[in-house]
Formats: structure tokens, sequence, C-alpha cells
């Protein structure tokens, strides 16, 4: 029995000895041998990296010397209800209402029992954007289930001001916050800036620690970006827009000033618009910039166009004449002046102050179909404008690529060919600036980045063109001699039918337009308003007359320009 016990205790005093020697081994092993390796991997399991988000840019326009802020970002906090720990929703409702009560918020009882019924959900925003004064006369951290969160959000300070320019910041249909429409998203990376990264030790419960080894690479702010824009002819523009809308209620309106010498967007403005902080309760096809966006047949607007390619081709003069019946007839189709009625013999000043149709045409004519199609794309009618704004679209003159006689006559008073009204303003300014193809932009400073301006026109076709339309406005526009005293106005208006929408032919609804500069010779801006399907006005000089004109009035106030006359 003795020798059985011995034996076994041999056994086990062996078996003792053999573990101690390979744990002293495997010690050995990670201590010395392989103390590197451990050491990393032990590092690397506390080290622990978080993203810094920038801060997005801020937005400026002009105000006289300074900038007013269009667009920036706050601070705040939301509101959020963990449905995991809401035990009794009837009294979290209760508890949580009444402090909303102190600070006049409210959340809807219905959408709230819904969200505490979700019972495996750990987050619902129930109120997504609270100021900070506001969330500090609220007391919520010993309601179950409900906590505040600290947050940033995009802010625009004037509402709906300029809204079509400066888009709005939020969700897409990837679920992504990005720069939505307007320069929001034209100029989104260079607003949002460049996310940073910090790396370090971190506690057990993911809490960085200022200890030991670290890695900081600072995010990089966003651009700030000031516009083109001066807010006193924005509001200018807007109040103008909003009386059209008042008295006609159209389908749709806008309009555009621009400094025809650089290409300077001084105001652009279209109803309806949207406010770009309540955007989740906006109508989407109101986000869309028609002035960008959407193409037009912009009618008689587009005759002294014609008249200048001509002068400028050397084919008719101020003073070329022909006989006006009334109308004329072109591949069996009959075109009319717009009252029917025939003038006899006419020049081609009274061509625009009466605004003939069958004018244009023989204009167009004298130009001959060839050059007629080369001068409309010197103008820019078959290109993008490369403004600096999204989902610009491109005009449609592909008509004139038939060389059918019909289309070459209607394309000269502004119909059968659609272009976009930032496309219009384009090659209007050359009317005005001596001849010039300039770049529509919205963002100062960037000049050095536009291609440069193209001479499409000589300058004594643009100046006489320029004292063409100023005797319209003197002599003809709502009965002449309406423009502002003392100074030269340079102006046109159209009245274009409106295609019908998938079938051939025109509906029985009309599009407004009207485009003017002053002063004539020398100008500081130009104006362009378009309005669709007004009610109750049967012409562009009376539904956006009165308004252009006023236009101009406090524009050559605003900047203070001298007398021409």
């Amino acid at each position: 029995m003795m020798k059985s016990i011995r034996g076994r205790l041999v056994i086990v005093t062996v078996a003792l000895t053999i573990f101690a020697v390979a744990l002293v081994v495997k010690l050995f092993f990670i201590q010395v041998i392989s103390a590197d390796y451990y050491q990393s991997l032990a590092e690397r399991q506390q080290v622990a990296s978080q993203e810094l988000s920038p801060r997005r840019g801020e937005v400026y326009v002009h105000d006289g010397d300074s900038t007013i802020t269009v667009a920036t970002t706050r601070s705040g906090w939301l509101l959020y209800a963990d449905a995991r720990k809401i035990e009794d929703a009837e009294e979290t409702y209760g508890r949580l209402s009444m402090e909303l009560n102190k600070v006049l918020l409210h959340i809807d009882k219905e959408r709230f029992f819904a969200i505490a019924q979700k019972r495996d959900d750990p987050f619902e925003i129930l109120i997504p954007r609270i100021e900070d004064d506001v969330a500090a006369e609220m007391d919520v951290k010993e309601i179950p289930g409900i906590g505040l969160l600290s947050r940033e959000w995009r802010y625009y300070p004037l509402g709906e001001f300029a809204s079509h320019v400066i888009g709005f910041f939020g969700f897409g249909s990837d679920g992504k916050e990005a720069g939505q429409y307007g320069i929001e998203r034209f100029y989104d990376n260079e607003l949002q800036g460049k996310r940073g990264i910090q790396e370090g030790i971190a506690s057990s419960g993911g809490t960085f620690l200022n200890i030991g080894k670290s890695i900081f690479l600072p995010p990089r702010e966003g651009d700030d970006i000031t516009l083109t824009i001066e807010y006193e002819v924005q509001q200018m523009l807007e109040r103008a827009m909003d009386d059209v809308v008042q008295k006609f209620s159209p389908e749709t309106a806008g309009g555009v000033i621009i400094d025809p010498k650089t290409g300077k967007i001084l105001a652009m403005a279209a109803r309806s618009n949207f406010n770009p902080n309540a955007y989740a309760g906006a109508d989407i096809a109101s986000f869309l910039n028609p002035l960008v966006s959407s193409i037009y047949e912009l009618g008689s607007i587009f005759k002294p166009l014609t008249v200048a390619a001509a002068l400028d081709a050397g084919v008719v003069t101020p003073e070329t004449e022909y006989v006006d019946y009334g109308f004329i007839e072109i591949d069996g189709a009959k075109i009319s002046n717009y009252d029917g009625k025939a003038r006899g013999r006419t020049n081609i000043q009274g061509v625009l102050n009466e605004s003939l149709n069958t004018g244009a045409v023989f204009v167009g004519q004298q130009i001959g179909k060839e050059k007629f199609l080369d001068y409309f794309e010197r103008y820019g009618f078959d290109t993008k404008t490369d403004i600096d704004l999204p989902f610009e679209t491109v005009g449609d003159i592909s008509n004139l690529e038939t060389n059918r006689d019909i289309e070459y006559a209607a394309a000269s008073f502004g119909q059968g060919i659609a272009v976009t009204p930032i496309e219009f303003v384009r090659a209007a300014s050359a009317l005005a600036n001596g001849g010039y193809l300039v770049t529509p932009h919205i963002i100062e400073g960037a000049e050095e980045d536009l291609r440069p301006p193209k001479q499409i026109l000589s300058a004594e076709a643009s100046h006489t063109i320029s004292r063409m339309l100023t005797t319209v406005v003197d002599k003809a526009l709502l009965g002449g001699g309406q423009g502002p005293e003392h100074y030269s106005v340079a102006a046109k208006t159209g009245t274009a039918q409106v295609a019908n929408i998938g079938a051939r032919g025109y509906s029985g609804r009309f599009l407004h337009s009207f485009f003017g500069y002053a002063p004539s010779f020398d100008p500081e801006f130009l104006i362009f308003l378009f309005t669709q399907d007004p009610k109750g006005v049967q012409y562009a000089s009376h539904s956006l007359g009165p308004a252009f004109l006023d236009l101009t009035s406090s524009l050559l106030y605003y900047y203070e320009v001298p007398p021409d006359r």
C-alpha cells in the first residue's frame, strides 16, 4: 500500500515539475522573446479613434461696404427617446409635456406613443432642434427614456431670402446630409471642409485618456463664401416678384439682375420659393431654380437679338424698310403680327417699337439661314453658361437643324426654340456691353477662373441696338415717355405662346418676358423678368413693365448713377 502511495506522489511531483518548467518557459517567451509583439497587441486593443467634424463654412451677401450672413451653423440640442427605457408611456408623456410646455414646445401624443411602442429602438428624434437657452429651461434628466443630445445644424437667418440661389443643407435620397440645391450643393466640398481624426488611448468605456501616445489631425474648417448677390438689390427683386404674383397669380415667375460687363449676378429670384429652415415641409418642385434649370420659348425679347445680328452682318440698318401686310405665309403656315394689323411701309426701328413678327421674319431672311444659325450659336443658346449653380440645363435650338424656312422664321421672334433664362441673360448682356459674351457667376472672386469674355458682336452693332431699344422706351413702351427722367433706358417686352406639353402646337397660355438695361450706353445693370400664365393681363408691357420701370428707378438711385441726359 505504501509503495503505491509513494509511486503516486512521485508521479504528481514529476507532473508539477514539468508544468512549472513549461510555465516558466512560456512566461520567458511572452515577456522576453515576444515582448514587443504583445506590447503592440495590448496597445492596439486600447487605441481608439474618432472623426472630428469640421464646421461648415458661412455664406455671405453684400450689404453696401459690409456683408450679411445668409447661411451659418448653429449649436444646440435635440430631444430624443430611448423606447427600451420607457416603461409607462402615459406617465412619460405627461412628465415630458409639462417640461415642454414651459418653453412653448409640443410633441404630438399619437406620434410619441408610436415611438414608445418600438421596444427595441434605442434612438428616435422627438424634436430635432432646440436652442441652448431653451434647453436650459428644460429638466428631462429624471424622465426615463428621454434625453438631450448636443448637435449642430445649418441655419438661414433670412429665411426665404434668395432661396433658389442658396439652396439648403439637409438629407439627400441616400440618407446622408449634404448640400442640396443652390450654392450649398454646388460648393458643397468647399463649404464642408475636411474631417480630422484623433487616435489615442481609451478606457474600457471608450473615453479618451490624455496619456501616452496619441495622434491628432485637426479638421480643416469649411471655406466661407461671399456671393455676388447684393442684399438691397435682391430685396428689390423679390418684392417685385411678390407684387407680380399677387396681382396676376401666374404659374411661375422669376427675375435676374446682372452686371452685363462682368457677369456678376446681383440678384436672382423665382416664385414659388421656399424656406430652407423648413425644407422638409416644402413642395419639392419649388427647390428647382427655373432661371437655370428650365427652358422656355421667350418670344419677342428675341427680336433685338435678331436685329443685332443683322446689324453686325451689315444686312440692315435702323432705317431699312420693308412692306408689312400684317401677316406672312411660309411653308403653308401663317405668321401674323400680335394684332393681325398691317403697317404698310415701315423700317426696322418700327419693327422693335411695335414688336412686329413679320418684321423680325424679314430681318432673319436678310441674314440668311446659315449666318442666322451661326449668330444664335454665338449667343450661346446651344451651350450651358457654366454659372456656378447646380442642375443647369442647355437650350434647345434643334429646330434650326431642320433647315426649314418656317423654323427660322419662328426663331426670329423667339418661338420654336427654347432657352434657359440665364442663357438669354448672357446673350442680352452682349447687346449692352459692347458685344461681349460674359460668364454669369454667383460667387465673389471667381473672375480669375472664368472664361475670358468673347466678342460676338461688333461694338458698333451693340451701340446701335442699344440706341434702338432706347427709342422703344422713349416712344413706345406703355405709350412712351415712361422711363426715369434724365436717364436713358434700353428695353424690350415679349409675349410668347406656351407650347403644348407632349403634343404639337401651342396652348392658350402665354409667357410674358421683359429685359432692359440702364444707362443705355454705359449700363450698371441689366434686368430680366418673366412670368408664365399670368391671369387677367394680355401683354408683358402691362404685367412686367411697371415692375421693370420701378426696379430701374430704384437701382439708378441705389447705385448713385449720374444722369446721362
